[in-house]
Formats: structure tokens, C-alpha cells, sequence
């Protein structure tokens, strides 16, 4: 269970940068000529560290993404399928979810050869009461549990 806190940490981390990036006027202090600069400085050999420990990092752990069909969302669910998380996205569109579940079977082609791992999408409208309701019985009647919990939904 203490492996989580990290990982959540991670996924708070991640976010606050994305946010950060995309809204640099709202955070002065934040340039994004040098966060693009220094990542265009990394050697093949710190890419290669940094892909590799985000795999050791999220390699066979959970994660539900809210908001997981498009944006954001979609783009960190594609990122936990790559880096070997199982993961399962809820949306309020059952086509668009199961569109994106593909997508992630794709970039993890690569780590099924050595684990397996599980994709899900569910079609709830979690703008609404009634879709919140019933999302939070098909958790609790499948006993389903997340290590990483990412909240993209606008």
C-alpha cells in the first residue's frame, strides 16, 4: 500500500505540470522555452533511465482515469497503458471509450509479451447524480480498486 502514495504523488506532479505548461501567464515563474529546452538537452541514455523507471514505476499497478475518453485524459491513459498500468477509463461515451481501450492495447503491445495487461472503459456520465450512482455501485458490486486515480473530467 505504500507503493501508492508515490504514485499518486506522481499522477498530482504530473498534472500541476501539464496545468503549468499550458498556462505559463498564470505561473510567471514557470518559462516554457526552458522546460522545452531542457528536454531537448536529455541524452538518449537519461531517456532511456527515465522510460525505463517510469515502467518500473507503474508496471502492474491500477489506475482508473475519469475523464479518460478525450484531452488529457486520453493522452495519460495512453502513457499508463505504455509504461505497463492496467487501466480503465470511464466516459459518458461507450464508442469513444471502447475506441481508446484500442488505442491502449496498441502502444502496450510491447508489455504483453512479458505480463499481461487488463483495459477497461465504462460509460457513465459522471456529470450527473444518477451516473455517479451507478459508476459507484459497479465499483463497490465488483470490488474493482486503483492504485492511481487521475481526474481529467471538464
Amino acid at each position: 500500500m505504500s507503493s501508492s502514495i508515490p504514485l499518486r504523488f506522481c499522477a498530482l506532479v504530473t498534472a500541476l505540470a501539464v496545468i503549468y505548461s499550458i498556462f505559463p501567464a498564470r505561473n510567471p515563474k514557470v518559462n516554457i522555452n526552458e522546460i522545452i529546452t531542457e528536454n531537448a538537452a536529455q541524452t538518449e541514455s537519461e531517456k532511456a533511465k527515465a522510460e525505463w523507471y517510469l515502467s518500473q514505476l507503474l508496471s502492474q499497478k491500477s489506475a482508473l482515469v475519469i475523464g479518460g475518453t478525450h484531452g488529457i485524459g486520453r493522452h495519460i491513459s495512453l502513457a499508463l497503458a505504455h509504461y505497463g498500468a492496467d487501466v480503465s477509463i470511464v466516459g459518458p461515451n461507450y464508442n469513444d471509450g471502447q475506441t481508446i481501450v484500442k488505442q491502449m492495447e496498441s502502444v502496450a503491445k510491447d508489455n504483453l509479451e512479458r505480463y499481461p495487461q487488463k483495459f477497461d472503459a465504462f460509460a457513465y456520465d459522471l456529470s450527473t447524480v444518477g451516473g455517479c450512482n451507478n459508476y459507484t455501485k459497479l465499483l463497490q458490486n465488483n470490488g474493482l480498486l486503483f492504485d492511481i486515480l487521475v481526474l481529467t473530467m471538464g
